[in-house]
């Protein structure tokens, strides 16, 4: 409710429309989306490339055409997972701690599963993971994992072809 009366209803909307609107897969976004990316362009690297160093590039998704229909499927999974967490914390009414935990849990599956997520959407993962660790200890492991995920994929996967670096050097 305090994000709707911060940013209004018409606010969040033109987000979630622009959000889930998105045209493209990104071959570097370690989601599910990756993993179709990279099927592509192992089976017809004419069309969409072939991966480079393991790593695919971004396919456009009017190029996939009609004969895949896991894109009409992962919006649909997208929207049934994104509010359950959502409405864990306003059914049990929950603590500020659970409130990150559950903002943790609807972010991921954006991540996870939303068309048009690169590698760096996951920072905020991080910020709330580790949120999460600092206001409930036990959950310390899980923001350690997610930030392992995310070091791991700039510093060893795809370094130098990273956002940050290139805007850190320019």
């Amino acid at each position: 409710m305090a994000t709707v009366a911060v940013f209004g209803v018409a606010s969040i909307q033109a987000s979630l429309r622009q959000g889930l609107n998105r045209n493209y897969l990104s071959g570097t976004a370690q989601n599910l989306n990756w993993i179709l990316t990279y099927h592509l362009s192992v089976t017809d690297p004419e069309r969409y490339g072939a991966p480079g160093d393991g790593v695919t590039r971004i396919v456009e998704v009017d190029q996939i055409g009609p004969g895949w229909p896991w894109l009409r499927l992962v919006r649909p999974v997208f929207l049934v997972f994104y509010p359950v967490p959502l409405w864990r914390l306003f059914r049990n009414r929950g603590s500020f701690a659970a409130m990150v935990d559950c903002g943790l849990a609807a972010y991921l599956s954006y991540f996870m599963l939303s068309v048009g997520v690169h590698e760096n959407h996951l920072f905020i993962g991080t910020v709330l993971a580790v949120a999460a660790a600092v206001l409930a200890p036990e959950k310390t492991m899980r923001a350690v994992n997610v930030l392992l995920f995310l070091v791991f994929w700039l510093d060893v996967v795809a370094p130098g072809r990273v956002t940050r670096r290139d805007s850190a050097a320019g």
